[in-house]
C-alpha cells in the first residue's frame, strides 16, 4: 500500500518537474524583461493574485493554506532567480 503511494507521488513529481521547468522559463524570460526595462523583481499585487488564483483552483479548499505556501515558496525561489538575471547582464 505504501509502495503504491509512493509510486504515485514519483510520476507526480516527474510531471511537477516538468511543469517547473516551463515555468522557470516563463520566468526566465520576465526576468529579461524587467532587467531591459528596468522593473523591480517584486510586485505585491501579482503575487497576491497568485496567490488568490492558486486558492480559487482548489477543489478541495482544506489545502488552501498549503497551496499558499507553496506558491509563496515558489515565488521567492523566482524571485531569487531573476535577481540574479538582472545583477548578472
Amino acid at each position: 500500500m505504501l509502495e503504491k503511494q509512493r509510486s504515485e507521488i514519483d510520476r507526480i513529481d516527474a510531471e511537477l518537474v516538468k511543469l517547473f521547468e516551463q515555468r522557470m522559463d516563463c520566468v526566465t524570460e520576465i526576468g529579461r524583461i524587467k532587467r531591459d526595462n528596468q522593473l523591480a523583481v517584486f510586485d505585491n499585487s501579482r503575487e497576491q493574485l497568485v496567490l488568490e488564483k492558486a486558492q480559487s483552483r482548489l477543489q478541495n479548499k482544506a489545502y488552501q493554506q498549503a497551496v499558499s505556501a507553496f506558491f509563496q515558496h515558489l515565488m521567492n525561489v523566482t524571485k531569487d532567480y531573476q535577481n540574479n538575471i538582472i545583477n548578472h547582464k
